[in-house]
């Protein structure tokens, strides 16, 4: 079903192609904001919740948010977009490639705080644990 477009993928979860919830045109709006806002943000996004706070974006489409995968949780307080962690886990693909990777060279590379570089190298470990 996933190869003929019927089901989407994103690892291993599967969801129907518009599967999401149907928001009126004023709360897609805000969302689009969230994480235009937050992809803009990069490696050192601010709360997820401030952000949606100030939008008017209530925690329950938060967290469905995160349930979607549109947002990435790798902490207590820190979300980065899908697209903001793709290119954050494709980098320190690469970055391994040539060794072992640390927190302070993770935090250099991306040019991030040692709180997101934590975060965002358990959740990059703990994803290539499950492959």
């Amino acid at each position: 079903m996933v190869e003929s477009a019927a089901m989407l993928r994103t690892g291993h979860r599967v969801r129907l192609p518009d599967g999401g919830p149907a928001l009126d045109q004023v709360m897609r709006e805000r969302v689009e904001l969230l994480l235009t806002t937050l992809t803009a943000a990069g490696a050192k996004p601010p709360p997820a919740e401030t952000v949606a706070s100030r939008l008017g974006v209530p925690d329950a489409l938060l967290d469905q948010l995160r349930g979607t995968g549109d947002l990435v949780s790798i902490g207590p307080r820190v979300d980065l977009t899908r697209a903001s962690w793709a290119g954050i886990a494709a980098r320190l693909d690469r970055l391994a490639a040539d060794g072992p990777l640390s927190v302070a060279g993770v935090r250099d590379d991306l040019d991030t705080a040692r709180r997101y570089a934590e975060g965002i190298l358990r959740h990059w470990n703990r994803l290539r644990s499950q492959q």
